[in-house]
């Protein structure tokens, strides 16, 4: 079965999750829309597998996709380059859900 996933996967018959984009303005709003960060942030965990190793995963990611802050760095200390790392994860979350597939585009971007 997984190996079915990974062939439709390279494919393209297998789609991601697509996520609006993420905007300077989410990171400093107090009301309003969820936002798609956080949706990011959580999606992420999912696809780790929940919990503990859902956490690491989704610090993998965003260690691949540049945030080289750490996890208790808040993202709105550096809001233009976070806004560029969960805009990279979106690109990326749109073509595959696929743990590997998603490490790996976001270190060769």
């Amino acid at each position: 079965m997984r190996f079915l996933r990974t062939i439709k996967s390279i494919f393209g018959c297998r789609k991601g999750i697509v996520f609006d984009q993420v905007t300077l303005d989410e990171f400093s709003r107090l009301e309003g829309k969820f936002p798609t960060y956080i949706k990011i942030e959580n999606e992420l965990i999912k696809i780790g597998g929940g919990g503990r190793d859902g956490y690491g995963f989704k610090e993998r990611v965003l260690k691949a996709a540049g945030w080289t802050e750490g996890s208790d760095y808040p993202f709105n200390r550096n809001d233009v380059k976070a806004v560029s790392v969960f805009n990279k994860i979106r690109d990326v979350l749109a073509m595959t859900s696929n743990q590997n597939e998603i490490l790996d585009r976001l270190q060769r971007s």
